[in-house]
Parts: C-alpha cells; structure tokens; sequence
C-alpha cells in the first residue's frame, strides 16, 4: 500500500473519475448494442461494424475490470 497518503487520496480521486466514466461509456456500449441490431429478426444490422464494435466493448470491459482491480489494490473497494 502508498505510503504517501497525499499522493495515495490524489491517485484514488483520480481513478474513481474513471470509473464514473467507465460507467457512461458501458451505458453507450449498450446502447449501441441495441441499435446494431435490427428490430425484426434481431441479426446483426453490419458484420464489420459489428466485429469492430465487439473489439471496442472488450477493451471498455477490460477498462474497467483494470481500474477495480486499481482501487481494490488500493484499498478503497468498499467505498465504491
């Protein structure tokens, strides 16, 4: 754990502006989820468009479970 508690709460004020970002941007994904898909036989609406979106939520996830993992190594997983 930090040492330096100044630096320590910076860090952490820092990472938790992430998070709340991470949260809007898992709302857009989802959203364009929705609008990649066509409403009469819920297929893909474009395949390319599709794979690319898929490699873009992966990395939105992987943003997110990193930045958990930051706080919880930080110890501040119970004030989220």
């Amino acid at each position: 754990m930090m040492e330096d508690n100044i630096n320590r709460e910076n860090i952490v004020q820092e990472i938790k502006c992430i998070n709340d970002n991470n949260f809007s941007n898992i709302e857009h994904v989802n959203n364009i989820e929705l609008l990649l898909v066509s409403n009469n036989n819920s297929r893909t609406k474009d395949q390319d468009v599709s794979e690319i979106f898929n490699e873009l939520k992966d990395k939105v996830e992987e943003i997110t479970t990193a930045t958990n993992e930051i706080l919880q190594s930080l110890g501040v997983d119970d004030e989220l």
